[in-house]
């Protein structure tokens, strides 16, 4: 009787372990979040854009959930470079964006105003590739020529 209930402890707390160690993994729907439509934070690679936009290269950049408080939430944007979000929000003269929030760190600008063209073809080369794999698959649509 003793080592059955061993036997059980140690099986719960395997699979217990198993729940917590693979969650971050776990498939969860995104979720829709309305943005303020400026640039919270961004990289500073310095790219030459010969031409008008959109541009093939460009910084990463975060959108937040209120730029003025230096703790909210921010949020990488997987699908667009800052150089065109900045131009296609100026060009657009949009307040605001609507997002598709994927985890704590990445989202994808879902807007339906902003033309795909603007939008790049894949995740950008700094996503985390397993995740993002599965959420080109899944939302082509927020990708240019998906």
């Amino acid at each position: 009787m003793r080592a059955r209930l061993t036997l059980m402890a140690v099986v719960v707390a395997a699979v217990s372990v198993a729940v917590i160690a693979l969650r971050p993994f776990a498939q969860r729907p995104p979720r829709t979040l309305t943005l303020e439509a400026r640039v919270w934070s961004n990289t500073l690679v310095e790219y030459t854009h010969p031409g008008p936009p959109p541009w093939p290269t460009g910084n990463s950049f975060r959108l937040s959930t209120d730029r003025r408080r230096q703790n909210a939430q921010a949020y990488w944007v997987a699908n667009m470079h800052a150089e065109n979000f900045k131009a296609v929000v100026k060009k657009l003269r949009l307040d605001n964006v609507r997002v598709l929030v994927f985890d704590d760190e990445w989202c994808l600008v879902a807007d339906p105003r902003i033309p795909r063209e603007w939008l790049l073809a894949a995740p950008r080369d700094d996503t985390r590739s397993a995740v993002w794999e599965r959420v080109r698959a899944s939302h082509a649509d927020k990708f240019r020529g998906g």
